[in-house]
């Protein structure tokens, strides 16, 4: 009513208030799930989104281009994986593609592949979908 954001700090799976939410913004969040956790949480957040409201996930990009640049995508995302697996707080999982993973309730809007601070390869995505139903 104020024309001011609300932000939530709490486990998303006992958020309460469906279809509350004109943003969800998921960044570099769901990585953290494990592939038969992640399009369980994914579906839940589309559910706090109202329809016509905006999603927004920023991850790791899928790997690309050439066998070198792959394997150097690849070691950029393995590497604080490997770290944040062995502290427990994330599960072991390739790169997720949230394009395949939308539920049928969202349609993407837009695709954007970007730079961590502006600097080196374009690794990183944004994804933006819009809540449909």
């Amino acid at each position: 009513a104020s024309g001011r954001p609300q932000v939530q700090v709490c486990d998303v799976l006992s958020l309460p208030g469906a279809g509350a939410f004109d943003v969800v913004c998921a960044h570099y969040f769901l990585n953290v799930f494990a592939p038969d956790e992640m399009p369980e949480v994914l579906q839940h957040l589309v559910g706090h989104t109202r329809v016509g409201g905006l999603i927004s996930i920023a991850d790791f990009a899928p790997l690309r281009g050439g066998a070198l640049a792959r394997l150097w995508q690849w070691a950029h995302f393995a590497l604080p994986l490997w770290v944040f697996r062995r502290l427990g707080l994330c599960a072991d999982h390739a790169i997720y593609d949230y394009s395949a993973s939308l539920p049928s309730t969202c349609a993407l809007d837009e695709v954007v592949d970007h730079r961590v601070f502006g600097i080196g390869p374009r690794w990183h995505r944004t994804w933006l979908a819009r809540r449909l139903r």
